[in-house]
């Protein structure tokens, strides 16, 4: 026994600078999950300790592992220095469906002076593997034997606790999953339509054009016809000055994030069940089922050879066509403006008296924002900060919608504009995504034109005086528009809203602003 013991000892101090090592880069390549656990002592205890445990076993294996935890957590770093704490397996989803030109123009605008913090602590760690793999040596067989057995032991222990998938490294396909989760409901959705036959319903609706044009990334609170300081949208103001306008004060957005809020809008899924969009009608089937020809216009970034929750919506049109064909200007990612929709429009088909959905799908307010207008019309030529820059967005949404208006006017038609989500416009941070959540990304607009007299929309615009409307339930306050739904009890006022992903379920009313957030951190620090 005591010569075992000297052995061990003997093996200790020959591998003393490997086991330094190893066991300081165990605790290094966790840092950001440091940062961002409840339970600090439980993370250092079950994450930490499998990779002690590794590094004595193979210094390559090792480091193999610990280089993905370490690129992992260079994620998560970067997400909380600008998105707050990550959620990991949604953000990865939004990477898969975005297309090369919105990455790109992501890193343009999100990859900035901080994320010297992340780069540097990313390239650390590999000085730090580079020691490990030339310079330490690890040559023992006791130890190796002992920690074998001890890894082995943790992860049964971990098994039987239920909590093995919540950790790294054993967490990388949890979140792989809820990555790809998307192609399962897609996929789900195309057998629903395929095996459900499109049911022809009998009657006559009060419209023979319906206008749907949703904004994205629209904060009210920016916009001149709900009391901003800056007349941004001088063609809606004028607009509602008409009689059979309406402007609804009390609207919050179902999400934050694009992919979940219009087929929350469009279709019958709800913030507490988004997965039932899989075998829900979408607004267009609906109108489809009426006899309406229908048409999905958008100038959103394409997908490529990806589908989405929102494509396999839009493809249930008759005619669908993204107006966003990306050039390149001097390297960087460009696509035209939102006035290229009208270029989709036929005049002489809409002048006509068959019944039409116009769904318009607006690039609107979408980082980054100095590309989503030209100078010819902006309200600030040299804009000076992000603040005008996203005011400029809004005054040129609002012309894009006032250049719309125009074409279908003289017919009888519905007219209204809604934003996907609201967006966080501040000198400290700007964008939309974040966790924990701001007010400010659920705050947007409705409003609704009517070429008809139509006392159902007043009634509509008086219930919404006391009651917040949450736009999960868009379709339904179409339907109650058009007179196919006779009470209030689809209209949704639930408080309940969807942060980044279809898990994170919050109530608004418990939310604070960016601007309040920032000012209660300015005040503790004082």
């Amino acid at each position: 026994m005591e010569k075992l013991y000297l052995k061990y000892e003997d093996e200790l101090l020959r591998n003393k600078k490997y086991l330094i090592l190893s066991s300081f880069i165990s605790i290094y390549i966790f840092l950001p999950e440091f940062i961002i656990a409840d339970m600090y002592l439980i993370v250092i205890f079950m994450s930490f300790l499998p990779f002690f445990f590794l590094s004595k076993i193979s210094k390559f294996l090792f480091i193999f592992v610990s280089f993905f935890t370490l690129l992992y957590n260079s994620i998560v770093l970067h997400i909380i220095l600008h998105w707050g704490n990550a959620v990991i397996g949604s953000r990865i989803q939004t990477g898969i469906l975005s297309p090369k030109h919105e990455s790109l123009e992501y890193i343009n605008t999100y990859i900035e002076f901080k994320d010297i913090i992340t780069l540097s602590y990313f390239l650390i760690g590999i000085f730090l593997f580079y020691r490990l793999l030339l310079l330490a040596q690890n040559s023992y067989k006791i130890i190796k034997i002992t920690a074998l057995f001890l890894l082995l032991l943790l992860i049964w222990l971990l098994s039987s606790l239920g909590i093995m998938k919540i950790l790294l490294p054993y967490k990388y396909v949890d979140d792989i999953q809820i990555a790809n989760q998307w192609k399962d409901i897609v996929n789900m959705r195309k057998e629903y339509l395929e095996k459900k036959p499109l049911i022809t319903k009998k009657g006559n609706l009060l419209y023979d054009k319906i206008i749907i044009i949703i904004g994205e990334s629209a904060n009210k609170h920016h916009m001149g016809i709900y009391n901003y300081k800056i007349d941004t949208t001088p063609f809606l103001s004028k607009l509602l000055k008409k009689s059979n306008s309406y402007k609804f004060d009390n609207i919050i957005a179902s999400s934050n994030q694009t992919r979940y809020a219009v087929p929350l809008a469009l279709t019958d899924a709800k913030v507490e069940n988004f997965y039932n969009f899989a075998s829900s009608e979408s607004l267009i089937n609906y109108f489809k089922s009426y006899g309406y020809k229908t048409y999905w216009l958008s100038n959103q970034f394409t997908l490529g050879k990806h589908d989405s929750y929102i494509s396999s919506i839009a493809k249930e049109s008759d005619y669908s066509a993204f107006a966003n064909f990306v050039y390149e200007d001097g390297g960087k990612a460009t696509t035209k403006y939102d006035i290229e929709l009208l270029n989709q429009l036929n005049q002489d088909k809409i002048k006509d008296s068959s019944k039409e959905l116009y769904i318009f799908h607006l690039l609107g307010s979408h980082f980054q924002y100095e590309k989503r207008y030209p100078k010819s019309h902006s309200l600030f030529q040299n804009p000076k900060n992000i603040i005008e820059e996203y005011d400029n967005t809004i005054y040129y949404t609002d012309y894009v919608i006032s250049e719309i208006y125009k074409k279908f006017n003289n017919t009888n038609f519905l007219f209204i504009y809604l934003s996907d989500h609201g967006e966080v416009v501040n000198l400290k941070g700007s964008g939309h995504g974040f966790f924990p959540t701001y007010k400010d990304e659920y705050d947007t607009p409705l409003v609704v034109y009517s070429s008809l007299d139509n006392k159902r929309i007043d009634k509509l615009k008086e219930r919404n005086i006391s009651h917040t409307f949450n736009m999960e339930s868009f379709n339904n306050i179409v339907k109650f528009i058009i007179g196919k739904s006779n009470d209030f009890k689809d209209i949704s006022n639930n408080s309940h809203i969807l942060v980044i992903d279809p898990k994170n379920i919050k109530d608004y009313n418990s939310l604070n602003t960016f601007e309040y957030q920032l000012s209660n951190k300015q005040n503790k620090l004082k």
